[in-house]
């Protein structure tokens, strides 16, 4: 764990955790916003001869990207979303996901 300054009187403690899940990239994106998240970036990226939609989120000093591999089809993939933000913050968003 890493610990920042939110500002000068209150310390966080911040973690990071990717988190599988099942649900598809548009109902993770309505979760996110509705934890107050704002979407701030998007891209398509090429890495290993795969395209991967990444959004990133931000709300306050925490952080949210969901990565969402373009497939075909037949051959759909489920969105991976990794967090830099508090336990708290982590906790919500994996139980709205399922992965609690």
């Amino acid at each position: 764990m890493v610990t920042i300054g939110v500002d000068s009187e209150t310390p966080r403690r911040m973690r990071v955790r990717s988190i599988a899940t099942y649900l598809p990239a548009s109902k993770v994106r309505a979760e996110l916003l509705s934890l107050g998240f704002q979407q701030i970036s998007e891209a398509t990226v090429v890495s290993d001869g795969k395209f991967w939609k990444k959004s990133i989120y931000s709300s306050g000093s925490e952080s949210v990207t969901v990565s969402d591999e373009v497939g075909t089809v037949m051959h759909l993939r489920d969105p991976v979303i990794t967090v830099w933000g508090s336990s708290k913050t982590i906790r919500k968003i994996a139980s709205l996901v399922g992965a609690l």
